[in-house]
C-alpha cells in the first residue's frame, strides 16, 4: 500500500492538519509557497489524491498567490490541476474565478 493511498494515509491526514497546506501556502518564504503550489498541483492531478486536495479548500490562497509574480506560474499550475475535476470547477466558480477578466455576469 502506498503512503498516498486511502483517505486515512499519513500524507492525506497531514494535508488536513492545521499546519498542512494552508500554512505552507501562507509562508513568508517564497520558495515554500512555490513548492507547495507545485505539490498541490501534482496531488490534484491524480485521481487517488485529488479528493483530499479538493477537501482542503486552498482556492482563495492560490488565487492570492496568482497576484504575486514569484508564485504566479506555480499557483496557476495548481489551479489548472484542480479545475480538471467537477468538484474543483464548482469550488472555483463559488469563489468567482470565472467571473474575472472582464466577463459579464448574466442579468
Amino acid at each position: 500500500m502506498s503512503l498516498m493511498s486511502g483517505k486515512d494515509s499519513p500524507v492525506i491526514t497531514g494535508l488536513r492538519s492545521p499546519y498542512g497546506l494552508s500554512a505552507l501556502l501562507e509562508s513568508s518564504n517564497l520558495n515554500v509557497s512555490k513548492w507547495t503550489c507545485v505539490l498541490v498541483g501534482r496531488l490534484a492531478g491524480h485521481e487517488s489524491t485529488a479528493p483530499a486536495i479538493l477537501e482542503v479548500n486552498v482556492y482563495g490562497k492560490l488565487m492570492a498567490l496568482l497576484c504575486e509574480p514569484g508564485t504566479r506560474a506555480d499557483a496557476s499550475f495548481a489551479l489548472s490541476a484542480i479545475r480538471k475535476w467537477p468538484g474543483g470547477i464548482a469550488a472555483l466558480a463559488d469563489i468567482g474565478v470565472f467571473d474575472a477578466g472582464g466577463r459579464r455576469k448574466k442579468q
